[in-house]
C-alpha cells in the first residue's frame, strides 16, 4: 500500500490531539487519489475541560462503509482536553479517505498535517522510499525497508519481536528528524508533527509533475 497521508487505509492511521474545549465537527472524505468519493455525513467530537495534570488519553474511531458511505464508529465522541483521537480502517475493503474537521479557531486535516498530530504507516514491501511534502513544502526524508531472511528461524523470531518496536520521525517546522531511517518489512513508522505548515507525508513516486 502507498505511503501517503492524504490517503488513509488499513496500513496507516491518523491521530489528532485536542487542547481546547469546544465542539469539533469533521468529515470523512474520499481521498484525492485516484477517484474522489462524495463527502459523507458530519461527525462530532465534544472536547470537555480536563484535569490540569492529565497527560490525556487515546480514543479510537474506526472508519467503516455503511450504506455505501464512509462512516465513523462511534459517530459522536466525548473527550477531555489533551486527549487524542485516532482514526483507523479495520481492513483493506475500506477505500482511501481523509479526515478534515474544525472547531472554534482550530482546524485539522490528515492531508495537511499541522500540529500535535500523528501519522503512521506500516511498510509491507522492501526498498528505498523517499517521502516528500505533496503540498509543496521542503520537508522530506528517506526510509530504507529491509527484507527478512525467512529461511532462518532465529532471524524470523527477532523479526517478529521487532514488529512491536516503533520508529518515530519528529517534524518541527520544515525539519524531519531523523532524515534517514532503516526499518524491516512489516514495521510501522510514526510521524509526530509538533509544528508544521500543513504538510503531507507522501511517497515521491506518487507526485504527478505539472506538464
Amino acid at each position: 500500500m502507498d505511503l501517503d497521508s492524504r490517503t488513509l487505509t488499513y496500513v496507516n492511521c491518523f491521530a489528532q490531539r485536542f487542547a481546547s474545549t469546544g465542539t469539533i465537527r469533521y468529515r470523512l472524505s474520499g481521498a484525492p487519489l485516484p477517484c474522489p468519493l462524495p463527502d459523507d455525513d458530519v461527525f462530532t467530537i465534544e472536547v470537555r475541560e480536563g484535569d490540569a495534570g492529565s497527560e490525556g488519553q487515546q480514543h479510537d474511531v474506526t472508519v467503516r462503509v455503511k450504506d455505501g458511505r464512509l462512516a465513523a464508529d462511534p459517530p459522536q465522541l466525548a473527550v477531555q482536553q489533551r486527549d487524542t483521537v485516532l482514526w483507523n480502517a479495520p481492513d483493506a475493503s475500506i477505500p482511501g479517505f481523509t479526515v478534515q474537521g474544525d472547531g472554534e479557531g482550530f482546524s485539522f486535516s490528515s492531508a495537511a498535517l499541522r500540529s500535535e498530530c500523528l501519522y503512521s504507516h506500516a511498510f509491507l514491501t522492501s526498498g528505498d522510499v523517499k517521502w516528500v511534502d505533496a503540498n509543496g513544502g521542503p520537508t522530506s526524508g528517506t526510509i530504507r525497508v529491509r527484507s527478512v531472511d525467512a529461511s532462518d528461524p532465529e532471524t524470523c523470531r527477532r523479526w517478529v519481536d521487532s514488529l512491536e518496536q516503533a520508529s518515530v520521525i519528529t517534524v518541527e517546522g520544515e525539519t524531519a528528524t531523523p532524515g534517514r531511517l532503516e526499518v524491516l518489512t512489516g514495521q510501522t513508522v510514526f510521524w509526530a508533527i509538533t509544528n508544521a505548515g500543513g504538510i503531507s507525508v507522501t511517497d515521491e513516486r506518487l507526485i504527478i509533475p505539472f506538464q
